[in-house]
């Protein structure tokens, strides 16, 4: 029995490497002269005997913003900005960090805009009788999207490198897509219902790219992710060594 138990997970064994060396083979689309080491990084992923596809499209975009060092010296300005205005080790960056909640605040805060917005842009479809309860719930997104910000500041301040760029540009779409919603809002109060709508649909384009990258910044590489949550960690105190060693 335990030979054949070898033999069978080395077949298996065999057929993974043959799945991935033969994905690793097709064109997925990636952009012209890159690396084979980033198209497999990006299109394929071995996990416990499975093979997952990444999606090489997504990946191509971030890696084009990742790569916007003209971005850097705006980045400096507003980092340092940030950290003046929330420094390390105070009530206000432990508050707007999330530390009090358990997991960072900036991503449930965003449910609270996008949801605000979302659900006026559907009362828009209804016409007259959805206009007083639309301009009110675009008035709370725009209200919560204050602290919103705020915690997302907070956390962009820590990023380095790629990820601030693609941070800071998700920033900038979030402060697009909140300017276009306050057009909207007076637009709407000053009677131009339609251009309001138009402004709002607009607003609701650019937020949801956004979202888009803030989602691959967290879920795609682990921002704000808890780096430890699937680590077998002792649950009392372990001798690792004598100190005489050290």
């Amino acid at each position: 029995m335990a030979g054949a138990s070898v033999c069978v997970q080395g077949a298996l064994q065999q057929e993974r490497h043959s799945r991935v060396a033969g994905l690793a083979s097709r064109p997925f689309g990636d952009p012209e002269g890159m690396a084979v080491g980033e198209k497999l990084r990006a299109a394929i992923h071995a996990l416990d005997g499975r093979v997952i596809l990444r999606s090489a499209a997504r990946e191509s975009i971030t890696e084009q913003i990742k790569g916007l060092t003209f971005l850097d010296p705006a980045a400096d300005v507003l980092q340092r900005a940030v950290r003046w205005a929330v420094p390390q080790d105070t009530v206000a960056k432990d508050a707007l960090s999330g530390t009090w909640l358990g997991h960072p605040l900036h991503p449930p805060l965003t449910d609270v805009v996008v949801g605000s917005w979302t659900s006026a842009l559907v009362l828009d479809t209804i016409g007259e009788r959805g206009k007083a309860a639309s301009e009110v719930l675009l008035g709370v997104g725009i209200a919560s999207a204050l602290p919103t910000v705020a915690a997302g500041a907070s956390d962009w301040a820590e990023l380095r490198g790629g990820t601030r760029r693609v941070g800071l540009v998700h920033a900038l779409g979030n402060a697009t897509a909140l300017t276009l919603q306050v057009l909207s809002l007076r637009a709407r109060r000053r009677g131009e219902h339609a251009k309001g709508i138009g402004l709002s649909t607009v607003a609701m384009g650019v937020a949801g790219g956004s979202a888009w990258l803030g989602g691959h910044l967290s879920f795609g590489r682990g921002v704000g992710v808890n780096q430890t949550a699937f680590d077998d960690l002792p649950d009392s105190w372990t001798s690792l060594t004598d100190e005489t060693q050290l």
